[in-house]
């Protein structure tokens, strides 16, 4: 599964890279934009993480908050199908960054944490 999200990580963040560095005109530009890019997403991960993310996984459970990483995947892509700009690229770089650092990950160590440690390897392969 972890190959799958990986695949779907880069379908996301080459084609955000490309408008981004087609939007600006200076290697300057493109860094300042994702600079900030990167610090309001960190921040939003972060208000998601401590505002959402418990509530949600009491609400539809560890499995029910991994899936959501996969849903909000293919909304960004339906997104993208019927335009892509710079905007929606950012909107849709931005709903998977806080999806799998903010829900995704923690859920997906859920799974897997509660484990005790002798065993925890096998588990997990």
């Amino acid at each position: 599964m972890m190959s799958a999200l990986s695949v779907l990580f880069f379908l996301v963040v080459v084609p955000f890279a490309e408008v981004v560095t087609d939007s600006f005109g200076s290697d300057a530009q493109v860094a300042g934009f994702l600079g900030y890019f990167s610090a309001l997403a960190t921040a939003a991960s972060l208000l998601v993480s401590l505002l959402l993310t418990n509530r949600l996984l009491r609400v539809v459970g560890v499995v029910g908050a991994v899936l959501v990483v996969p849903v909000l995947y293919g909304i960004g892509f339906a997104l993208w199908a019927v335009s892509f700009t710079l905007v929606t690229a950012a909107l849709v770089r931005a709903m998977q960054w806080v999806a799998v650092n903010a829900i995704g990950g923690t859920a997906w160590q859920g799974l897997f944490n509660v484990v005790r440690p002798p065993v925890r390897g096998q588990v997990m392969a």
